[in-house]
């Protein structure tokens, strides 16, 4: 309704509107994306979805495909890379066209360059990611690992008297100590950071790396890795200050 009601007093005002579908590790509210993809359409507003961090994680198609709702352009990076620095912008033909000389006047061509562009070592990384991830089964791996550590993370801190909320998506997802549930970035503000990195820190010192403020799963991790992490997590668990 808020986005309804702002596009209809400013949508003349608005070039564009760019939003990160999956917000770190909050997923968008039930309608939210749709009305931003039909609100857009009505005002003549582009549509980006800042996907670095979902972009080829939670699907092949990213959060786009994931909730089934196409922006006019999006941003993709990291896991784009395979590990190395690459990135990349998508969107309609009709936008595009403007980065090629050969397809646009010279008063709307946008020159588009950066240090790094067409880095040919980053590039065939990134291609290899891609053809890897394109296999049979790869998402269901990704999908089970992730769901298998949210539930064995999520046991072992409630069994040690922890009240925790494990938010996000099983690709990626973080522990946020609380009792409520978190729809925004105001509910994980109100989670208590002192555990929380406390947490992290514990799990450092074992080294469990995970990223600053979420898990990410990877191919590469086995049964092994996930029976090790799950049993510094219940240490963990047991050292942190309640």
């Amino acid at each position: 309704d808020f986005a309804r009601e702002l596009l209809l007093e400013h949508g003349a005002q608005i070039a564009a509107i760019i939003v990160e579908p999956l917000q770190r590790i909050i997923p968008p509210a039930p309608g939210f994306l749709e009305t931003l993809r039909e609100e857009c359409t009505k005002h003549g507003i582009i549509l980006i979805f800042d996907e670095v961090v979902t972009g080829f994680r939670v699907a092949y198609g990213g959060a786009q495909s994931l909730y089934g709702v196409t922006p006019d352009m999006c941003t993709l990076g990291k896991l784009i890379g395979g590990g190395l620095p690459l990135a990349a912008i998508a969107g309609r033909a009709d936008i595009m066209s403007h980065f090629d000389r050969e397809k646009v006047s010279a008063d709307r061509f946008v020159m588009q360059i950066g240090t790094l562009s067409g880095n040919p070592l980053a590039a065939v990384a990134g291609l290899k990611t891609l053809e890897i991830l394109r296999r049979p089964g790869q998402y269901e791996i990704l999908q089970r690992t992730g769901e298998t550590l949210i539930k064995g993370i999520r046991h072992r801190l409630e069994a040690a008297g922890h009240e925790v909320q494990i938010v996000g998506h099983p690709t990626l997802f973080d522990v946020v100590f609380t009792d409520k549930t978190v729809r925004d970035y105001r509910d994980w503000l109100h989670g208590t950071r002192s555990k929380a990195v406390d947490f992290e820190a514990y799990l450092k010192k074992k080294r469990i790396l995970k990223g600053l403020g979420k898990f990410y799963i990877s191919l590469a991790l086995t049964d092994e890795d996930i029976s090790k992490t799950l049993d510094i997590v219940a240490d963990a668990a047991n050292n942190i200050r309640q």
